[in-house]
């Protein structure tokens, strides 16, 4: 890495390596002349690393994106349009389950609470949460990459974000079926989809008190995931500009699960996220 760093004349770095390494190399490469950066998830294990990380690209003038690829999904992006649209008034609630043996918190985990955080559009403020059974020794990350399921926790988590709303995350291993799911609730109805299929269900109430059913389906598309992923960063270099998926989201990630930790040491009280 180092001599690529020093002979290598980049436009883009892809940090794909275990997800407690990529501080180091993040930093490094920001100091070293690359035009931007791709950083798989979580950006971190740690508050310090993603403090650094994100000090040294921006100091540095390079764009930094996140892997939590759903940012990128046009269905998250009809979804929270229409969110912003008033369909469902402000949001009051959101509720994201998570199932499978790949419920780890820091690994599959941090796509789901990364959700959250992209239709909450605010940063948290406090947790409190309730790690698998087993992991009580987990005051900090102790996991291996993210390569084996019996590693690492699934969480159960409440959020209280900056401007209000109330989050719930649910992440179990003890499920044969695989899946992740979202409801976003307010005053005027409900948002819900699986977090990977291709439809979300607006459900609100007509005048008579009936529930109306609509189902949200993205606009026509070239690209997402990844791809378009990489069209925004080139676009950023190219043009400047702020991208869906910065390193400051993935902080907001970083906050909520190791104040997970915090909060389970606390014996499952509320506690600030930390800085």
């Amino acid at each position: 890495f180092n001599k690529m760093m020093d002979e290598a004349n980049l436009d883009i770095l892809s940090v794909c390596t275990g997800d407690a390494t990529h501080g180091n190399l993040v930093v490094r490469a920001a100091e070293s002349g690359v035009k931007a950066i791709m950083c798989e998830k979580p950006l971190a294990t740690n508050m310090e690393d993603a403090n650094r990380m994100i000090k040294a690209c921006a100091d540095n003038g390079v764009p930094l994106s996140v892997g939590h690829t759903r940012r990128w999904r046009k269905l998250y992006h009809k979804v929270r349009e229409t969110i912003r649209a008033g369909a469902i008034g402000p949001i009051d609630t959101i509720v994201a389950s998570h199932w499978g043996a790949r419920a780890m918190l820091f690994r599959n985990g941090t796509h789901i609470i990364d959700g959250i955080g992209f239709f909450a559009e605010s940063p948290p403020k406090q947790v409190w949460a309730k790690l698998e059974d087993g992991f009580d020794d987990w005051d900090v990350y102790k996991g291996q990459g993210g390569k084996d399921p019996a590693s690492e926790p699934g969480a159960s988590g409440f959020i209280i974000h900056e401007n209000g709303i109330r989050s719930f995350y649910v992440g179990s291993k003890n499920s044969v079926v695989p899946q992740s799911t979202i409801q976003i609730t307010g005053p005027k109805g409900q948002i819900e989809f699986a977090m990977n299929g291709g439809v979300a269900k607006l459900l609100t109430k007509a005048a008579d008190g009936e529930t109306l059913s609509q189902d949200l389906i993205p606009d026509d598309y070239q690209a997402e995931y990844y791809v378009a992923a990489y069209e925004e960063l080139i676009d950023l270099v190219e043009n400047g500009g702020e991208g869906v998926g910065t390193g400051e989201h993935g902080r907001w990630v970083v906050q909520i699960m190791t104040g997970f930790l915090n909060s389970h040491q606390a014996g499952s009280t509320i506690v600030d996220v930390p800085k």
